[in-house]
């Protein structure tokens, strides 16, 4: 029998028992095209995606060089270059991206500040009110204003001894800013109507909501019950001695300096030991009263008074 004709029969049982593995020349052809096609057309789609990953590599660089030098500007900032070269420096900075202006603003955040409220009569009726300043971010821009109002409310509004209710007028930041509480002379009108430690007839409407106080102490006795009673929710505290205490109405909090200073009264004890201590006598007497301080430390104010 000749070989063609044994190739042929070969071909012909394959065919016959698997026909899913015989496949013509021609067909066998087709499929090798087919899949040189397919991997050219993978090749190509790994070429486009290497070049849009090396596109967007270059934008990120080239965004992290301008947030950079949008940092080194807001560093550098000075009430004496906000009329000359702060204009030329952000001259394009509402073409930033939206989520790098945010950055920007978020960098621009102040420091939280320490507010101090003031009481007073006028005609016979109890009087707030604070001479602390709007925040800049508050009045720079629409699109800072609308950041900054994400962060501080206008707020620490109050009733007076005849029930009136007076409406918010401090702008707060409930999450970072501190309320000065004084402590008053009750012997000295004059220092009472500076202060409002201890409110004879003004509540606040929204005391509750403050977390973070500075609170101004005696060095004869510790005073936490009624820190408690006056801002159930405060978690943090910082004491002063009245002679270290701020006389004006607003101050950035690094301008307190905690110190490790002791009080006569601490007798050794930490201030958080302290508090414990005092929780442990007076909860009996004051069942309503909840204990949330967490942290306590003893600060002086670091600017004179001008």
């Amino acid at each position: 029998m000749s070989e063609n004709n044994m190739e042929n029969q070969s071909a012909a049982k394959v065919q016959v028992l698997h026909p899913s593995l015989y496949k013509p020349a021609a067909e066998h052809s087709s499929s090798l095209l087919d899949i040189q096609a397919k991997l050219t057309s993978i090749h190509e789609q790994n070429i486009e995606l290497h070049l849009e990953n090396k596109l967007l590599r270059n934008r990120i660089r080239t965004l992290e060089v301008r947030l950079a030098s949008t940092k080194d500007t807001l560093i550098n900032l000075s009430p004496q270059t906000l009329g000359t070269q702060t204009h030329k420096a952000f001259a394009l900075f509402p073409k930033l991206p939206p989520e790098l202006r945010r950055i920007v603003w978020d960098l621009a955040r102040p420091s939280p500040r320490v507010i101090k409220l003031f009481h007073t009569k006028v005609n016979d009726v109890d009087i707030l009110y604070s001479t602390a300043k709007v925040p800049s971010l508050l009045h720079t821009c629409q699109e800072s204003r609308r950041v900054a109002k994400s962060w501080y409310e206008l707020s620490l509004g109050y009733k007076s001894n005849f029930g009136k209710k007076h409406a918010a007028h401090v702008y707060f930041d409930y999450s970072r800013d501190f309320l000065y509480s004084p402590l008053p002379d009750l012997e000295d009108e004059r220092s009472y109507a500076r202060s409002i430690a201890y409110p004879r007839d003004v509540y606040y409407l929204e005391r509750t909501r403050v977390k973070k106080v500075v609170q101004e102490i005696p060095r004869i006795w510790e005073q936490f019950d009624l820190l408690s009673i006056y801002f159930p929710s405060a978690v943090e505290a910082l004491l002063v001695d009245t002679e270290d205490g701020m006389f004006h109405g607003a101050a950035d909090q690094p301008e307190f300096i905690v110190t490790g200073d002791a009080f006569p009264w601490q007798r050794g004890r930490t201030l958080q030991k302290v508090y414990e201590d005092v929780r442990e006598e007076m909860s009996p007497y004051l069942p309503n009263v909840v204990w949330n301080l967490t942290s306590i430390r003893r600060a002086r104010f670091a600017r004179k008074e001008v």
